[in-house]
């Protein structure tokens, strides 16, 4: 809402200090989007796709995730470094 007024204001101040030779306005711009898409009786976002609770094997996936990411945000920079040195001629 603030940036549509804010913008309302600065298109009506460009109108006021700029000659009304050189602007022509023709219709009006807009931002838009369209809706959800539905395939069929199949919507995207389920209702199911967010029942954390009723997760089977919850403390095993979760445990999984977590070492997942903790072993690639370890395991990347140590290759990092070692691609590098192979490159330069160390190691």
């Amino acid at each position: 809402m603030a940036t549509s007024s804010a913008a309302t204001a600065v298109r009506r101040l460009a109108t006021k200090l700029a000659p009304s030779s050189t602007i022509t306005v023709s219709g009006t711009r807009q931002f838009h989007a369209s809706g959800p898409k539905h395939y069929g009786d199949e919507y995207i976002h389920a209702e199911h796709m967010y029942d954390i609770q009723g997760m089977k094997n919850r403390k095993l996936k979760v445990f999984l995730g977590t070492f997942g990411a903790l072993a690639i945000g370890i395991m990347v920079p140590i290759w990092a470094v070692q691609y590098q040195r192979k490159k330069q001629g160390g190691v």
